[in-house]
Parts: structure tokens; sequence; C-alpha cells
């Protein structure tokens, strides 16, 4: 698919920080700076970049692409075992784990709170 011209294109317009910041000025300047989903979105997308580019070490792109074709080839590769990939898969699962682990907790107690403050809501009634 990356060898395609225009999943290629598409590639390095979702990984360049000048275009991420042309549609990040362009959505600010109608939405605001509130946070709204358009938002959240632009900086999970600015999160992905960022992680792409300490990432990746021999299929890094052009961070300011269109403009300017400056590579960073970082030291660490997220699937390369000769750039530390295999520790980094490591690593990275267990973070994945420790949120969902952390979300569903939150959500645990979120439910039990809710359930408890009912409750007694309900014997302060009689």
């Amino acid at each position: 698919m990356f060898e395609h011209p225009v999943g290629s294109v598409m590639r390095q317009m979702g990984h360049s920080f000048f275009i991420w910041s042309l549609v990040f000025t362009g959505i600010t300047l109608f939405k605001g700076f509130t946070l709204n989903k358009w938002n959240a979105f632009l900086y999970g997308w600015l999160g992905h970049i960022i992680i792409d580019f300490l990432t990746h070490a021999n299929d890094a792109i052009p961070i300011f692409y269109p403009v300017h074709p400056y590579v960073f080839h970082s030291s660490i590769s997220y699937w390369d075992s000769r750039h530390y990939g295999n520790l980094f898969s490591i690593v990275n699962y267990l973070l994945m784990g420790s949120s969902i682990l952390y979300l569903l907790i939150q959500k645990r107690r979120s439910k039990f709170e809710k359930t408890n403050k009912g409750n007694s809501e309900m014997s302060n009634q009689f």
C-alpha cells in the first residue's frame, strides 16, 4: 500500500507537521481554542505524529512534507529489532494494557459511586 503513489502521498500528509499545522489553524479559526471533538482529534493526531517521529528508523518520512524533504531517522524503531523494536513492543503493550486497566477501574469506580450515592439518598429519605 505504501508503495502506491496515492498511499505514499496520503501517508506523508498524515504524518506532516506542516499539514497538521494548516488543519489546526483552519479548525481553530472556525471552532476556537475551546476543547471540542475537533481539537481533541487534532491533539491526538499531533501525538501520533510526535510518536511516529520518535519511532521510525529506516521507514521515516518527511516531517515537513510537502514544503521540505527533511527526514529524521530515529535510533528507535517500533518494529525493527535492529533498532530496539522488540523492547519497544514490550513497553508499548505494557503501557496500552495499563491504560486499559486504568480506564476499566475508573469506569467501575464511577458506577460504584453512582450506585452508592443513589442508595444513600434513598436511605436519607426514610
